[in-house]
């Protein structure tokens, strides 16, 4: 559906930005091998092989300066389950294997990214370490703001070294998995919700806090947690049983809405801010744009938008629907 496409446009440009980086690192130098792990195995066969990978291929210390990549890998332990965009041969002094490991991220580096890819590559450095594999360095790959395309000066992305912030966040990322291992342990008795404004982007919402609710309080428009959790603690979660009286103006319009059961137009304003318009000809103009992690005109850095598709219709009059009207369109 149409509400898909800015979630499977980010899925397709992270995409777009890991295999191009990972391209780069396969032909970078004859002494780099990179292998992928197809994404059609099972978890347990994709840990299976990764295990196999990286037992045969680390070399240990003193061996001639060959790296192994494997992008995909998994680590499967009775515990964890986790899957890194590359795993990477280093190494060791003692016989256990020993590996870097990065996540690629088609995103700028900024604090709050900094902290998710923290937890990220704690959490698959516990992994690792359960399935007897040890890791030396964890990397964050992102996008490079100084990169512009046909340019040999910079590359799109760049590697920052989060080794000791991962170090340091696995004892916490550990007791974390273990408390959602004792939640989750009873299925017979599933934690207590936690009611949340990100509760409505949650996969299970319509089988949790929305089960049985055409429409529920997550529905109104700006609201904090704080007052979602004031107004249910109080009213309930749906959206049709609660008052108005703790909601903004925004908010009650649709609320209004919802009680009433049809949508609210305003035709007056509407009338009056056409009529306010100088004309005619009046003009209505769309345009689409794209970003790109990975840009592909010249000069352009990364996420810099260009226009790929516009229309542009006009009419005499931009109150009659009697009115003739015309459209072009490019790309």
């Amino acid at each position: 559906g149409v509400s898909d496409v800015p979630e499977l446009l980010q899925i397709y440009q992270s995409d777009v930005f890991r295999n191009t980086y990972l391209r780069y690192l396969d032909t970078r130098e004859p002494s780099y091998s990179l292998l992928t792990i197809s994404r059609e195995m099972t978890f347990a066969e994709s840990a299976k092989l990764t295990q196999e990978l990286i037992t045969t291929s680390v070399a240990p210390t003193g061996a001639p300066p060959t790296q192994q990549g494997f992008a995909n890998a998994c680590f499967l332990s009775p515990h964890y389950l986790a899957r890194c965009d590359l795993v990477e041969s280093a190494s060791s002094s003692s016989p256990s294997p020993a590996i870097d490991i990065s996540v690629v991220k088609a995103a700028k580096n900024n604090s709050k990214r900094k902290k998710s890819s923290i937890e990220q590559l704690a959490f698959i450095r516990n992994a690792a370490l359960q399935t007897g594999i040890k890791v030396n360095k964890s990397h964050l790959v992102v996008v490079n703001p100084d990169y512009r395309c046909g340019s040999d000066d910079e590359t799109p992305w760049t590697r920052v070294d989060l080794t000791e912030e991962v170090v340091s966040a696995a004892p916490d990322m550990a007791s974390r998995a273990d408390e959602v291992l004792r939640a989750t342990g009873d299925i017979k008795a599933p934690p207590a919700p936690n009611p949340s404004s990100s509760c409505k982007k949650c996969p299970a919402f319509q089988y949790c806090m929305g089960k049985g609710l055409d429409h529920t309080v997550w529905d109104l428009p700006r609201l904090s947690t704080k007052r979602l959790r004031s107004i249910i603690e109080d009213e309930g979660r749906d959206l049709k049983a609660i008052s108005s009286t703790k909601l903004t103006d925004s908010q009650q319009r649709h609320w209004q809405t919802v009680q009433n059961g049809k949508v609210a137009v305003n035709k007056q304003e509407l009338r009056s801010r056409l009529q306010s318009i100088e004309g005619p000809p009046y003009y209505y103009l769309d345009f689409e744009t794209l970003a790109s992690a990975v840009p592909t005109i010249n000069g352009f850095a990364p996420f810099d938008a260009f226009v790929f598709l516009f229309s542009l219709h006009h009419t005499l009059d931009p109150i009659s629907s009697s009115s003739s009207s015309s459209s072009s369109s490019s790309s």
